[in-house]
This record gives C-alpha cells, sequence and structure tokens, in this order.
C-alpha cells in the first residue's frame, strides 16, 4: 500500500476539482445551448473520466484496490501527452 502523502492527497484533490468544473459547464452549456447540442458531451464525458480517476485514486490511498504500476506510469505518459497535444493545438490557434 502506497503511504499518503501531502502531494497525492492534492492530486486527488485536482482530480475532483476537474470533474467538477467539467460537469458544471456541461450544466451551463446545456443550459445554454440545449441538451441537443452535439459537442457539449465531451465535457460530461472529461466530468466522468475525472470522477472515475478520483475514485480509484482514493480507494487505491484506502487500501481497497491496488492499481499496477505499470497503468500508473502508462496513465502519467498518456495524460502528458494529450496535455502537451492541448497546449500545441491552442498555441496554434492563438
Amino acid at each position: 500500500m502506497e503511504k499518503v502523502t501531502e502531494n497525492s492527497s492534492f492530486m486527488y484533490t485536482i482530480w475532483l476539482v476537474l470533474a467538477l468544473i467539467c460537469l458544471g459547464y456541461y450544466i451551463v452549456c446545456a443550459t445554454y445551448a440545449g441538451i441537443g447540442s452535439s459537442f457539449i458531451f465531451i465535457w460530461l464525458m472529461g466530468a466522468v473520466f475525472f470522477g472515475l480517476v478520483f475514485a480509484v485514486r482514493v480507494l487505491e490511498i484506502k487500501g481497497i484496490i491496488h492499481v499496477a504500476k505499470v497503468f500508473r506510469i502508462c496513465f502519467i505518459v498518456i495524460m502528458a501527452a494529450g496535455a502537451s497535444l492541448f497546449i500545441f493545438i491552442e498555441a496554434l490557434i492563438i
């Protein structure tokens, strides 16, 4: 079982905040544009994704489940690649 540090508890708080931001933005967009708008579902999927990451992290810290180190490393690499791609595309737009 992994020792809970201040950084790890801060990180799973970030996942929860991201889930809540995505969910809030989805609700605002659905209220304004209507639920039939096709692109806003990406925010709902983001809320579900970040919520699941938060839940898995909390369960892992509590010792209920164990996530293999390979999966954690793959997750970090995929998230870093996604963030880098997002920043690169935004830089091209601006």
